[in-house]
């Protein structure tokens, strides 16, 4: 699924480019940082990753439009260690994981541009498709590693308010460009989603002998902050 979902990006864009619609499309490109709220804060510790989104986008009047997007966030390593324990273990286990985020979303958007510099506030809601993959290893004994794999899909909904910079824009002479425009993009976004599962870092151990792990479900929120560009086509 890591795979497919850096190939659905670019085939939606041609896809979308190709349509006799006039709407607005725009491929969105950011560096994140997470920082989880609610039950979510009590098992991640929040992670700094990159993401994509691609838009199509409709004018309802000049300070609004309605939108439908595809969006993927991959949160980057988290990393947990188990103390020794002299009673049960000498391990030194280590825990990693990387988990990323693929969902689809209508929405609508806010907005007012001020010669160049746009202010904006988005609301949107839909399904998200989580996946996380994580990997517990000693850091003294070799033979002491596993992998594990949960995924799924929930429900999703959000939040953000931005600021966008014209940095580039092709030139107005009546023919068609690949790419309109180049916008800087600086972002808050506060994203729900529904029960996601995900390796439990706290309750590895290296007990009698045996690995001993447990995953948990839980629902919450992320706070992000996004810096990146925008490419208007």
């Amino acid at each position: 699924m890591r795979i497919l979902s850096r190939f659905l990006i670019p085939l939606v864009i041609l896809s979308f480019h190709s349509l006799p619609l006039k709407a607005e499309f725009d491929l969105i490109g950011n560096a994140t940082l997470s920082v989880p709220t609610g039950d979510l804060r009590k098992y991640s510790y929040g992670s700094v990753g990159v993401g994509g989104t691609v838009r199509v986008a409709t004018n309802i009047n000049r300070y609004a439009k309605v939108f439908l997007q595809g969006a993927y966030a991959d949160f980057g390593l988290e990393r947990g260690f188990t103390r020794r324990d002299n009673i049960f273990s000498d391990a030194a286990l280590e825990s990693v994981t990387d988990a990323y985020f693929l969902s689809i979303c209508p929405g609508i958007s806010f907005g007012k541009n001020f010669e160049g510099m746009i202010t904006y506030f988005n609301l949107a809601g839909g399904i998200n498709y989580y996946s996380s993959l994580s990997r517990i290893n000693s850091r003294q004994y070799s033979e002491i590693s596993e992998y594990m794999e949960n995924n799924g899909v929930t429900w999703c909904a959000g939040a953000g308010a931005g600021i966008r910079l014209k940095t580039w824009e092709a030139d107005a002479d009546g023919e068609s460009h690949l790419i309109d425009a180049v916008l800087f993009d600086f972002r808050f976004d506060y994203f729900l989603t529904g029960e996601v599962e995900y390796l439990d870092m706290r309750t590895v151990r290296y007990k009698s002998n045996e690995l001993q792990y447990d995953t948990t479900k839980n629902s919450g929120g992320l706070f992000l902050i996004n810096i990146g560009f925008v490419l208007k086509l």
